[in-house]
C-alpha cells in the first residue's frame, strides 16, 4: 500500500520501519522517503499455524521445498537484494494444487493490488505501464502451452535492468522494477530464449498434490467452516503478522546464505526448461557425445539434426537453418563444443568440434542420407557413415578453439 502522507508531513497511524537484521521498529518519517507500506502489525510473537499447515499440505512436506519457499517469499520484502536473490517463483501444477492460494496469501501480504499483467501485452505499446506501481507480479496462469514467449522485456524486469515504460498520454520513463514476481501455471515456463539467462532468473517449484473441491480437507475446510471463501483469505484475514514473521525468517537465512540452495526436483525443472528453449540443446543430449578428439561437419550435423526435429517438434515446424543452430550452440556457453565458422574449416567443410554423434545421431544421419531429402545436397554431407564422426586433424592442435576444449576436458579430470 502506498503511505498516505498528509500535506503537513503527518506520521501515518501505527507505522515504521522495521530492521530487517535487528528486528527493531523505528518511527517511520518523511525523510524516509517510503511510498509504500505492509499492511501488516508487526508482532514478534505471532505464529501462523494455518499458514504453515498450508504450506505442507501443498508441498506435501517436502521440508527443502518449504524453506526455499519461505526465503523467496521473505526475500520480497527487500527492494535492495544481490543478484543471486533475485529469482521469480514459479510455481507448476494441475488445477486444484493449491498453488492460487499459495500466491495469493504472499502477494496479498504485500499489496491489496498486483500487477497482472501478461507476457504478449509486455509488447504493446503501454504495455508496462503496471509496473511503475510498487506491487508484486502475479500470474495465476502465466504460460501458454501453445506457444512460445519472448524473454529480453521479461529478463530486464526480473533482472532490476532500467526499461523504458511509455506512459498513455504521458512521458518515455526510464524505470527499475523492483518487487517481487509471483507465477502459476500448469504447463512448464515456455520462452523463445537460446542461453541460460532466463533459467538463472527463475525458481520451478512443482505442486504435486491435488485437493478435492467436493471434499475439503485441512486449512480449507476450517476456512470454510468459518465463513470464508478460500484458505488464501482465511489465512490473511486471521494470521497476518504471523506470516510475516514467518517470511522474516526465511529472509534471514537466505540473506545469510546469500544464495537459494535448489532441490534436486526444481534443478531438473530447470535443466527441462532450457533444454526446451534453445532448439538444439535437447538434440546434443539425445544424439551426441563430447569427445576433445572428435568433431562431425555442419552438414551432417545439420542433416540429423533435421529428423530429430520432425520427429520432436512436427512436420508443421520449419527445420532450423544451420545458421540459427550455430547461434544456439553458442548461447549454451558450452566450452567442450566449439564452433568457429573460421577457424573449425577443413576440406572446404565447417564442423563443430567437441562432438561426435552417439547411435541414435547415426540412425538419423542414416535415415536421412536413405531419404529422398538427400537429392541435390549429397555432396555437402558425408558419403558413408564411417566419415560422419570425423577425427580432429593433428595440425589443428594450435588453434585457440581446440585448446579451450581440451583444456575444459583436463579440467574435469
Amino acid at each position: 500500500n502506498e503511505v498516505d502522507w498528509d500535506v503537513h508531513g503527518k506520521i501515518p497511524t501505527k507505522s515504521g520501519l522495521l530492521d530487517p537484521k535487528t528486528h527493531k521498529i523505528e518511527p517511520l518519517k518523511p525523510s524516509h522517503y517510503a511510498t509504500y507500506q505492509i499492511n501488516s502489525e508487526y508482532n514478534p510473537a505471532a505464529d501462523c499455524p494455518n499458514w504453515k499447515q498450508m504450506v505442507e499440505d501443498v508441498f506435501a512436506k517436502d521440508k527443502r521445498t518449504m524453506d526455499v519457499v519461505q526465503e523467496i517469499f521473505g526475500v520480497a520484502l527487500l527492494d535492495k537484494k544481490p543478484r543471486t536473490l533475485m529469482r521469480a517463483l514459479v510455481l507448476v501444477g494441475p488445477s486444484n494444487s493449491g498453488k492460487s492460494n499459495i500466491l495469493n496469501v504472499m502477494s496479498g501480504l504485500l499489496s491489496d493490488k498486483s500487477i497482472t499483467t501478461t507476457f504478449d501485452m509486455l509488447e504493446n505499446a503501454h504495455g508496462l505501464m503496471e509496473f511503475l506501481n510498487r506491487a508484486p507480479w502475479v500470474l495465476h496462469e502465466a504460460f501458454d502451452q501453445t506457444k512460445w514467449h519472448f524473454s529480453s522485456t521479461v529478463k530486464a524486469l526480473l533482472s532490476g535492468d532500467p526499461v523504458n515504460i511509455n506512459v498513455k498520454n504521458g512521458p518515455i520513463v526510464a524505470h527499475v522494477f523492483r518487487s517481487p514476481v509471483f507465477w502459476g501455471t500448469n504447463s512448464p515456463p515456455q520462452f523463445k530464449e537460446a542461453s541460460r539467462a532466463m533459467e538463472n532468473r527463475l525458481k520451478i517449484i512443482q505442486c504435486h498434490q491435488v485437493f478435492s473441491t467436493e471434499k475439503m480437507v485441512g486449512v480449507a475446510a476450517v476456512a470454510r467452516d468459518n465463513g470464508y471463501s478460500s484458505p488464501s483469505e482465511f489465512v490473511l484475514e486471521t494470521e497476518r503478522a504471523g506470516i510475516l514473521n514467518w517470511a522474516i525468517e526465511g529472509m534471514a537465512r537466505a540473506v545469510k546464505r546469500g544464495h537459494f540452495l535448489d532441490t534436486e526436483e526444481m534443478s531438473q525443472a530447470l535443466q527441462s526448461m532450457r533444454t526446451d528453449s534453445n532448439i538444439v540443446a535437447g538434440f546434443l543430449a539425445d544424439c551426441c557425445e563430447y569427445t576433445p578428439d572428435y568433431m562431425v561437419s555442419k552438414p551432417d550435423f545439420h542433416a540429423a539434426f533435421g529428423i530429430w526435429w520432425r520427429e520432436n517438434q512436427g512436420e508443421d515446424r520449419s527445420i532450423p537453418s544451420i545458421d540459427s543452430i550455430g547461434r544456439a550452440i553458442t548461447s549454451l556457453y558450452d566450452k567442450r563444443i566449439g564452433n568457429d565458422k573460421h577457424e573449425l574449416k577443413y576440406k572446404n567443410l565447417r564442423y563443430f568440434a567437441g562432438i561426435k554423434f552417439n547411435d541414435t545421431g547415426m540412425d538419423l544421419w542414416t535415415a536421412y542420407f536413405n531419404s529422398s531429402s538427400v537429392k541435390g545436397d549429397s555432396s555437402r554431407i558425408s558419403a558413408h557413415p564411417d566419415d560422419v564422426n570425423t577425427k580432429i586433424p593433428e595440425d589443428w592442435g594450435d588453434k585457440l578453439v581446440i585448446q579451450t576444449i581440451r583444456k575444459e576436458y583436463e579440467n574435469d579430470s
